[in-house]
């Protein structure tokens, strides 16, 4: 692992693990500079971390560059996510981890959806394609609104309605409907593929688009109090 990463590797029983060693390199009273959009689990420990006076936390967006540099001045840690969870935004980690590094600041990066194989941070890049040599298993992508998301997770066979990622098995999720979450989309849907066929996964996908689409249309036409099938009524 550390050959893949170009450095020294520590392992550690889970992800949470690994962040939590990390955020504890910080004195308490001191200050972490931290994305607005992460993952889930990094928020809620830096959120009980500030409501109990552990840390200063400040959540800025990492893809406005200039923005980092002038909160990180002073930080103990710049916590850095890219492609983020599950927005998928872009930051330029080279321009980010030198601002880290020139505040006098740890810098800490969640590789998770790049992985090594495609994005290096302990030697650096340049941003989205030209760091990365290819995009990774996870996507994003948006339908009109939280109950058509939910539907259309409902409606999927192959692939799993679930939080987790990174498996054999493609999951989905509508990520807005966790606690802190409120910056997210009401219908962004997060999907993480796994190993199974594509014609399959694209062919469920495609079905529960459709099914959750013609549901939403058929709600949103009986709220009219028009007929939702068949000919007008031409009785008089």
């Amino acid at each position: 692992m550390g050959q893949l990463e170009g450095g020294h590797a520590v392992a550690f029983s889970s992800g949470m693990a690994a962040i939590a060693a990390v955020l504890d390199l910080v004195p308490t009273g001191g200050r972490i500079v931290a994305p607005e959009d992460c993952y889930f689990g990094l928020g809620e420990l830096l959120a009980d971390a500030r409501q109990q006076g552990r840390w200063a936390v400040d959540r800025v967006d990492l893809t406005d560059t200039a923005s980092v540099r002038a909160a990180v001045t002073g930080a103990d840690l710049l916590w850095l996510e890219t492609p983020s969870n599950p927005l998928l935004d872009i930051a330029d980690l080279p321009a980010l981890c030198a601002a880290g590094r020139h505040a006098g600041a740890l810098v800490g990066v969640d590789n998770t959806f790049a992985t090594p194989l495609l994005q290096q941070p302990l030697t650096g890049h340049r941003t989205a394609a030209a760091q990365m040599t290819g995009f990774g298993a996870v996507l994003a992508f948006e339908v009109a609104d939280a109950p058509t998301a939910d539907r259309l997770c409902d409606a999927l066979a192959v692939i799993v309605h679930a939080t987790s990622l990174g498996g054999v098995e493609t999951t989905i999720e509508r990520r807005s409907k966790l606690a802190g979450q409120h910056h997210l989309p009401p219908g962004l849907l997060r999907l993480s593929v796994g190993c199974e066929h594509i014609n399959d996964l694209w062919n469920d996908l495609d079905s529960a688009l459709q099914r959750a689409g013609r549901i939403t249309s058929a709600a949103a036409l009986a709220e009219t109090g028009l007929p939702t099938s068949g000919p007008p009524d031409r009785r008089r």
